[in-house]
């Protein structure tokens, strides 16, 4: 079997002698594959309320961020909508580790407060974010950075309840999970959003 890895390795290699190789031909894959990607109604939808409704959006992924901004913008978000896109570079290039690690939503919410801090508004805390996740690394991520998540559970697993409950009780944050169709019920019933949507006016950030 060593041998079987060995030859696999040495085959890789030739192909993507460097990891900048490896992710350039990613980004020219996924760009062939974009027709594949369609934007999730439910998740657009709460995006766009979130707007309207003066919270600030941030997107934060563990892909490279050229693949989250060419993604983001074929599924028909407009780039200036967020406050930030933070990709897999930005927190590399910052020294920190990706999820599960808390750092890219610490670094998420560092950088938002320092654009809040330039508009003159009170900084947001932790405990005051809320993320949309579907996979476990990213809830873990969220729940250690001390921020409320809503694993979305269509076609995952919930986090484990045990794992839940012991990074709520050392990091804070919460922890709550349903389908996409129960998403906008949800975030009602926690206060995330009004039981009445604000009329619609576009926002973007300058």
């Amino acid at each position: 079997m060593s041998d079987v890895f060995a030859q696999w390795s040495d085959a890789f290699l030739d192909i993507y002698p460097t990891a900048e190789a490896f992710e350039h031909a990613y980004f020219l894959e996924t760009g062939k594959r974009l027709h594949e990607i369609e934007a999730i109604k439910e998740v657009r939808d709460i995006v766009h309320q979130f707007l309207e409704n003066g919270i600030d959006v941030s997107a934060v992924s563990s892909s490279p961020d050229r693949v989250v901004e060419q993604d983001l913008a074929h599924t028909g978000y407009l780039t200036d909508e967020f406050a930030q896109v933070v990709g897999k570079d930005t927190v590399v290039d910052n020294g920190l580790y990706l999820k599960p690690y808390g750092d890219p939503y610490i670094y998420a919410l560092n950088r938002l407060n320092d654009f809040r801090d330039g508009e003159a508004k009170e900084p947001v805390l932790p405990s005051e974010c809320l993320v949309l996740e579907d996979t476990k690394t990213g809830c873990r991520a969220a729940l250690k950075a001390g921020m409320t998540v809503i694993q979305i559970i269509d076609d995952k697993e919930p986090m484990d309840l045990e794992e839940t409950v012991d990074l709520i009780a050392e990091h804070g944050g919460n922890y709550y999970s349903c389908t996409f169709a129960e998403l906008e019920t949800l975030l009602i019933d926690i206060g995330a959003l009004p039981a009445t949507p604000a009329p619609r006016t576009p926002q973007h950030r300058p």
